[in-house]
């Protein structure tokens, strides 16, 4: 949902080198034209002489600068000795892993192309033993003569039985997930104390958002937390799948750091599904330094699980 436009048949282009013959390194984009067959800046000319003076004395008119090619504002020869690289998809995606290093790119749906996102989690929102995800939207500070992009609320993405890989937007009136600021980083916590995950926003020039989980309609919660050596209290690097009797293995990682600027607590968050009879259920731990844990562990009043690094 912005001003660019990318294909493979026609990508979108940066330049990166000394472009003006400053001896400063700039950034140029540029598009292709396909009627006219050619390379055409991207900026305008009041951003373009900002940054480099040197091009007013080509072009210093927004005639000029319109009705000129890329080659004609800047040298040939300094284009093709520049860093060049191309953008040919600009949807927000997931990459599935198929664990044997070969990933597939699955855009994500229609609402969350809607404006940029920063902040991404990733988790069990709701306990039903699906991994669910969360986006931060908006950004209000690209170039100027661009404008904010504004569009996004924020958006709660849902796993489940029978979407395969695919996550289905929930409207934020259903979710509650209402943040039209400049939303940028995005950690989860558990406030409540309750075992479900809760979301807090970072905002760009405002008061962060938190926003508290009241999901009941998944599935009890059930959290991981993980005690590890000296030198990495939190077992950071540590991998923990759980399997549940009738739901696919949940697998979560110990993360230094979770998105734009964000550290989420250690404590991961998985579900018990929606069938109470469940009662018991698996947890391997791949530890830091690959020594491994397995354990069952029953269903209770505390939905947290602690496991110790020995």
């Amino acid at each position: 949902n912005t001003k660019y436009s990318a294909s493979t048949e026609v990508p979108e282009l940066i330049y990166y080198g000394d472009v003006d013959g400053s001896g400063k390194m700039n950034l140029v984009e540029a598009k292709f034209d396909r009627g006219l067959n050619c390379l055409l800046p991207r900026r305008g000319l009041s951003c373009s002489s900002l940054a480099m003076p040197k091009l007013l004395q080509k072009v210093n008119t927004y005639e000029g600068w319109a009705s000129s090619t890329l080659d004609q504002i800047y040298e040939k020869a300094r284009l093709e000795s520049a860093l060049k690289l191309e953008a040919t998809t600009l949807e927000s995606a997931v990459l599935l892993n198929d664990g044997e290093g070969h990933f597939t790119v699955q855009p994500l749906p229609v609402l969350a192309q809607i404006s940029p996102a920063f902040g991404i989690a990733l988790t069990d929102f709701d306990g039903d033993g699906y991994s669910d995800a969360v986006l931060a939207q908006n950004f209000f500070s690209p170039q100027q003569e661009t404008g904010p992009y504004d569009g996004g609320l924020g958006l709660l993405l849902k796993g489940g039985p029978g979407k395969g890989d695919s996550l289905e937007p929930v409207w934020p009136g259903e979710s509650g997930i209402v943040v039209p600021g400049d939303a940028k980083s995005l950690a989860v916590t558990d406030f409540g104390s309750d075992g479900r995950p809760d979301l807090f926003f970072g905002m760009n020039n405002a008061a962060p958002v938190i926003l508290i989980n009241e999901s009941e309609e998944g599935g009890a919660p059930l959290v991981i937390a993980l005690d590890g050596k000296p030198g990495n209290p939190t077992a950071i690097g540590a991998k923990v799948t759980v399997a549940v009797p009738g739901l696919p293995e949940q697998t979560a990682e110990i993360a230094a750091g979770s998105g734009y600027l964000t550290q989420s607590t250690p404590e991961l968050f998985f579900g018990w599904g929606r069938n109470p009879e469940i009662v018991s259920a698996t947890v391997k731990v791949r530890w830091p330094d690959g020594s491994e844990l397995k354990q069952e562990i029953k269903r209770g009043e505390d939905p947290v699980h602690r496991f110790s690094m020995e």
